[in-house]
């Protein structure tokens, strides 16, 4: 067996509730990072699972938005980060995972991507 796959079947399974046009939004950002060579994410689970690890670790969060549709997404996490899910109450837990998972990619993910932007703009240019 890889390394990889032993990782994967020591992370438990957490479904949560998120926005469509969040996992939208993820997805173009992660697709624009991954262009410019900024970040690599395996995809929306590991990009959930880094968010809610930021939060954890103490990343102060947006302001909640009107949630409107929700998608049920699988997220394998860790048993800590687990753990940490099952402090929250039920009802709460996919909003607080969303905003984290919205203040990550606005405060990790976009603003690298900006900075980048203008970075490889400002090299045209001179």
């Amino acid at each position: 067996m890889s390394i990889k796959t032993e990782e994967h079947k020591a992370l438990k399974p957490v479904t949560i509730k998120v926005d469509p046009k969040l996992n939208a939004e993820i997805t173009h950002a992660l697709a624009d990072a991954d262009t410019l060579g900024l970040a690599k994410f395996a995809g929306l689970a590991e990009f959930y699972r880094q968010a809610w690890q930021a939060y954890i670790d103490g990343m102060p969060l947006t302001r909640p938005e009107k949630r409107r549709r929700t998608a049920r997404l699988h997220v394998r996490m860790t048993h800590a980060q687990v753990d940490h899910w099952n402090t929250l109450p039920p009802r709460k837990r996919s909003q607080v995972i969303e905003r984290a998972a919205r203040t990550y990619l606005k405060t990790r993910v976009v603003r690298r991507i900006d900075y980048a932007k203008t970075k490889s703009v400002r090299a045209e240019v001179v």
